[in-house]
């Protein structure tokens, strides 16, 4: 899995639908506040069962998020700088992932037309 081609333009953060294209993982329902992630809380979150070789998103609080037991190759995303990415610091305002500028997403009806795309791929986020 390499996001390339992965269309997300369904997504509005309000009702979000991955439409299946996830491994079979359906988003609907996921609005931003008090995310139901089939009983994931945001705190210790445990994605073993959603297709992602075991990863264990364990301490994500969505504030000084930290992602170092992602490598991504197993899904690794080496082009935000390092394998077993520390998020420390990006508070959901203002991210930037090397060149692409998360300025202004607030979470509720985001805009990511600043990410170059209008029918949103993650062509390059490997």
């Amino acid at each position: 899995m390499d996001w390339t081609g992965l269309d997300i333009t369904v997504l509005n953060c309000t009702g979000l639908d991955w439409c299946g294209n996830w491994t079979g993982l359906d988003w609907t329902g996921l609005d931003w506040t008090g995310l139901d992630w089939t009983g994931r809380d945001r705190t210790g979150l445990d994605w073993t069962g959603l297709d992602c070789t075991e990863f264990y998103w364990t301490g994500l609080d969505w504030t000084g998020l930290d992602w170092t037991g992602l490598d991504w190759t197993k899904l690794e995303r080496t082009g935000l700088d390092k394998p077993g990415l520390d998020w420390t610091g990006l508070d959901s305002t203002g991210l930037e992932w090397t060149g692409l500028q998360w300025s202004g997403l607030g979470w509720t009806g985001v805009d990511w037309s600043g990410l170059n795309c209008t029918i949103l791929h993650w062509t390059g986020l490997y």
